[in-house]
């Protein structure tokens, strides 16, 4: 099940195309809620960078960015986070979370 955004998933599967990138996708439950065991996995393996959404109109979900950002702050990984759904609407602090960069605007950058 994929919950990103398809501007975000577009971009990335750009970069993939032009072997900028490896994607790998991060594991949600039925209900989209992400699986933060698997992520440290993930993480603990090596990545280069980290995106996750903080919130998906779509479906309703609240992503534990607080905890995501904790995540990769442990094993130094740079961390987007697409706040797009979210500013304005539930509290973010992007600093204390471990954000890196932050993606708020409903533009998706060109390749």
């Amino acid at each position: 099940m994929s919950v990103e955004h398809q501007a975000v998933l577009d971009t990335c599967y750009a970069l993939a195309k032009k072997e900028l990138a490896e994607i790998i996708r991060l594991r949600v439950d039925s209900k989209g809620r992400l699986d933060l065991d698997y992520l440290d996995r993930v993480c603990a393996s090596g990545l280069s960078m980290l995106c996750v959404m903080a919130a998906n109109n779509e479906i309703g979900n609240i992503y534990p960015i607080a905890e995501v950002g904790q995540i990769a702050q442990k094993y130094d990984i740079p961390f987007l986070c697409d706040a797009s759904q979210a500013v304005g609407k539930i509290p973010i602090n992007f600093e204390e979370w471990g954000i890196t960069y932050q993606k708020i605007g409903s533009k998706a950058p060109s390749l």
